[in-house]
């Protein structure tokens, strides 16, 4: 990509045969934002969903992050519909846990969902090895559940009013 004409717009290109053929293309990258392949799936995207963890350390270094987002956003003027902030392995037992999953809500609570997404590392490490999602290695899980909860109030809240996509239900 380094060597690429407007390369912040390689990967819209190399995708543009195939887009029109999903609804939703969700893009999974590292937090290290000076990535290319994060800076591009950043000028493609039409929704940001940005993860933070519950605890000291990756708190204080999401406004550094934000700003960069911010610089970014203000350069290349891509076309977001939303922006949304999601308190991660949050530690149910651990008050410090507890203080930045609240602080989290307090700092950015036009862009923070609802829900959190709760530690759970014996499912998330037996679904990793397994090769599968969460979802489909123990439904039934608190963890799972949060991922649904999370899905469910993005998609019907956010995603689905900008695509001609019905809306996300689980469940009875």
């Amino acid at each position: 990509i380094m060597h690429e004409v407007k390369r912040e717009l390689y990967l819209d290109r190399l995708l543009a045969p195939i887009k029109d053929n999903y609804d939703v293309i969700i893009l999974d990258t590292s937090a290290y934002f000076n990535s290319l392949f994060v800076q591009n799936a950043l000028t493609m995207a039409t929704d940001i969903i940005y993860p933070i963890g519950c605890k000291m350390g990756d708190y204080s270094t999401v406004a550094t992050t934000i700003s960069q987002v911010n610089e970014f956003k203000n350069k290349v003027q891509p076309n977001w519909n939303s922006f949304s902030i999601v308190p991660v392995n949050l530690k149910m037992n651990s008050k410090n846990s507890k203080y930045f999953n609240n602080l989290i809500r307090a700092t950015f609570k036009d862009s923070v969902t609802a829900g959190s997404i709760r530690v759970d590392e014996t499912t998330a490490d037996d679904a990793t090895m397994d090769d599968i999602s969460v979802i489909e290695h123990k439904p039934t899980s608190p963890l799972a559940s949060d991922y649904y909860n999370i899905f469910y109030e993005l998609w019907n809240e956010k995603i689905s009013s900008w695509t001609n996509v019905g809306r996300f239900k689980y469940g009875n």
